[in-house]
């Protein structure tokens, strides 16, 4: 039995999509970037703001603090779950962690209605397990110039 309820919940991909800046990562020290100059998409926090947004990363969960920091100090937002990755799977394995969390965090604590669900995405291997799960996910516009005026579900 679900413990909380929600009408719909977006599930949020942390870097390409809400990060704006990721690609530059490599010239910095992982922590310089993260806690100094990691951006993100204004224009996405602000679609993203009225909903209940889970924040679903393979970032190591060392990394949990500055991000959440970071994003605050930066949007003055904050998605109502952050799920880092804690799960013993390589980070470069971003579908796999994803699905795990999904099965093990997010279906127990808000419930296996996959319709709830949405994601935005930019891995096309994480966008293909959501599918598997049967839940709707597309792809972040974040790159290049485009930009959403709404979210697109």
């Amino acid at each position: 039995m679900a413990e909380i309820k929600q009408k719909r919940i977006v599930l949020m991909d942390l870097n390409v999509a809400l990060s704006s800046n990721f690609g530059e990562m490599r010239n910095y020290g992982f922590l310089d970037f993260v806690e100094n100059h990691e951006k993100y998409h204004k224009w996405m926090v602000e679609l993203l703001r009225p909903e209940f947004v889970i924040l679903i990363t393979a970032r190591n969960i060392k990394w949990a603090i500055p991000t959440l920091k970071r994003i605050s100090d930066e949007t003055d937002w904050q998605p109502n779950k952050a799920l880092f990755n804690d799960t013993g799977i390589d980070g470069q394995d971003a579908p796999a962690i994803k699905e795990w969390q999904m099965v093990n965090r997010v279906f127990k604590k808000y419930g296996d209605d996959t319709s709830i669900y949405h994601a935005i995405e930019s891995n096309r291997n994480t966008r293909a397990m959501y599918a598997n799960l049967g839940i709707e996910s597309v792809h972040d516009c974040a790159r290049g110039k485009n930009r959403w005026f709404r979210l697109p579900f």
